[in-house]
């Protein structure tokens, strides 16, 4: 019986426990928040700083393999870490690192052959304006590192708005994105094996609201060339960069002056992901029981769509629960959602805004 470690101990850490308990593994799960919601169903729980090396050591010491569930762990740590251990880390510290960085990632992803949008690296904040007219209002400027859920962005529509965020600007290196005119975004999510079996799930369709995921919809009401191309990226990333476990590539979908569509390659994120959540649902295998198959050497379920309808997954995020009391949502107008199918509450034990609390599913 395999043992197989999780780095974060949140809803995508406690999903994947399960599926990996499913497969008859052995599951420890690493987090400094003894609340974890994955520490609820694990095997073994380790409750330590995310700075310390030498438990970290220990921790993949008593594993067969480690994953993770979320991406911000120093990546100079777990190198220290995996030079001091036999464990391997998959995906890989090097994968981590690309992603981690938001300039590393837009290169990384043009070096293999596929577009992003328009962007700038900002190592000085007095480089910003002259940067935003090369580009062109509007812009979005983003810390390279660190942030996730719309945290850290800044939408600049002109020079006004860019002089109104200059005080509240954190002292950081940012990269300075062209905003594209939307018509959708998409993602993909891909898993591959230490074989190089490579397999992807049918495109997901996504809508954000202040930089959060808002809802996901399987099947993606786009083109197949919109299908296809995303795929077919999807899957070159993740064996170019060699992912063993599960990559999620999100896209912008525009439309050229042609009214041709166009996908740019948004993010990566080389782990289960929140638009994936739909799959448990929608799919034949969901993405975390082909995240465990990777990570255990088992051979790889190509995911078809199941049921016939249109599948949503919306996200409960913590602002809708009642601050004076704590832990209380009326869930009544959730379950009175026409095509209601299944809610799923992730027991984190304080609500906070913009704070995933759990997600609900209904057929459109």
């Amino acid at each position: 019986m395999k043992i197989v470690g999780i780095l974060g101990g949140g809803q995508l850490g406690l999903l994947l426990a399960q599926s990996l308990q499913r497969y008859g593994a052995t599951v420890n799960v690493y987090d400094p928040n003894p609340e974890s919601p994955a520490f609820k169903t694990c095997n073994e729980a380790t409750c330590d700083s995310w700075t310390d090396a030498e438990k970290l050591v220990q921790f993949f010491n008593k594993c067969d393999v480690v994953t993770y569930e979320f991406e911000n762990v120093s990546v100079d740590l777990l190198e220290d870490v995996q030079a001091k251990s036999e464990t391997a880390l998959y995906p890989s510290e090097k994968i981590l690192a690309i992603t981690q960085n938001r300039i590393l990632e837009k290169k990384g992803v043009q070096n293999l052959g596929h577009p992003v949008v328009p962007f700038a690296k900002i190592s000085e904040i007095s480089q910003l304006a002259l940067e935003a007219r090369t580009l062109s209002y509007p812009c979005i400027l983003k810390t390279t590192t660190g942030g996730y859920d719309g945290k850290g962005q800044y939408f600049l529509k002109d020079e006004l708005s860019l002089n109104k965020v200059l005080p509240e600007l954190p002292k950081a290196e940012f990269i300075l994105e062209k905003a594209v005119d939307l018509k959708c975004e998409v993602s993909c999510i891909v898993s591959r094996n230490k074989k190089g079996q490579c397999v992807s799930f049918p495109i997901f369709e996504n809508v954000h609201k202040d930089g959060i995921l808002f809802q996901t919809q399987q099947p993606a009401k786009v083109s197949s060339f919109v299908q296809d191309e995303a795929r077919k990226i999807a899957e070159n990333l993740a064996t170019k960069l060699e992912v063993v476990g599960l990559l999620t590539v999100e896209f912008f979908v525009v439309l050229d002056e042609s009214d041709e569509e166009t996908l740019y390659v948004n993010e990566l994120a080389p782990r289960p992901h929140n638009s994936g959540h739909i799959t448990l649902k929608s799919c034949s295998i969901s993405q975390f029981d082909l995240h465990a198959r990777a990570l255990l050497d088992l051979n790889l379920e190509t995911p078809v769509l199941v049921g016939g309808n249109t599948i949503v997954m919306e996200n409960l995020l913590g602002d809708e629960w009642n601050s004076e009391s704590g832990w209380d949502i009326d869930l009544k107008p959730i379950f009175s959602t026409k095509g209601f199918v299944d809610i799923v509450l992730y027991g984190k034990p304080e609500a906070r805004p913009k704070r995933k609390m759990g997600h609900f599913y209904f057929v459109r």
